[in-house]
């Protein structure tokens, strides 16, 4: 959350800690890294909508228009405010580019 002040962070720890146990973010987090459904975007058929922040920090937006590609007309909107996090400001990530 690069573009978070004292008060954001602060809010967020807290409730880090309270989802969860360290042991179990641990474990999330190297499972979520570990997700791979490429294989499984070409059956999709449903209108789908790909949202990439275009400054993400984690995630490389061009990683995200190659995923969103897999997908069967899909409709990629970059978003424009936020470089990711779980929190947006007033008339934040809803810009689109």
């Amino acid at each position: 959350m690069p573009d978070a002040g004292p008060y954001e962070l602060a809010w967020f720890d807290a409730f880090q800690r309270l989802a969860t146990s360290p042991g179990n973010a641990a474990r999330f987090q190297g499972a979520f890294g570990e997700i791979d459904m490429r294989d499984r975007l070409g059956p999709v058929r449903a209108p789908t909508i790909a949202l990439h922040f275009k400054d993400d920090m984690r995630i490389p937006p061009d990683m995200g228009r190659a995923l969103a590609s897999g997908i069967p007309d899909v409709q990629v909107a970059p978003l424009v405010r936020g470089r990711r996090g779980a929190t947006l400001s007033a008339g934040g990530a809803d810009d689109r580019a």
